[in-house]
C-alpha cells in the first residue's frame, strides 16, 4: 500500500492535508478496511459513477453549447460565427 497526501480546501482554501492510502490490489484494500467497509464504499461509488454516466447522457445533449457543437460540426459556416463570437467576447 501506498500512501498520497491531499490538500484539504474549504472556500477555495486549503484548511490542511491529510495522508490517504492508495491499496494496489482489492485483497490489500479489503484486509485494510474490512470486508463490510469495503464493500459498502464499492457500492455507494459504483452507484454514483452509474448515475453520472445517466446523466451526463441526459444532460449533455440538451446544453445550448452541445447542441452548438453539434450543429458547426457539420456546418462550415456556424463554425466560423461561433468562433468570431467567442474572440470578440474573450478578449
Amino acid at each position: 500500500m501506498k500512501q498520497i497526501e491531499k490538500e484539504v480546501k474549504s472556500d477555495k482554501a486549503v484548511i490542511g492535508v491529510v495522508k490517504i492510502p492508495v491499496f494496489e490490489s482489492l485483497k490489500e484494500a479489503v484486509a485494510a478496511l474490512k470486508e463490510e467497509p469495503a464493500l459498502g464504499l464499492i457500492n455507494r461509488q459504483n452507484a454514483s459513477d452509474i448515475m453520472n454516466t445517466y446523466r451526463a447522457g441526459k444532460t449533455a445533449t440538451a446544453s445550448p453549447v452541445a447542441q452548438l457543437n453539434r450543429l458547426a460540426k457539420s456546418n462550415p459556416d456556424l463554425q466560423k460565427a461561433i468562433e468570431a463570437l467567442v474572440s470578440k467576447y474573450a478578449a
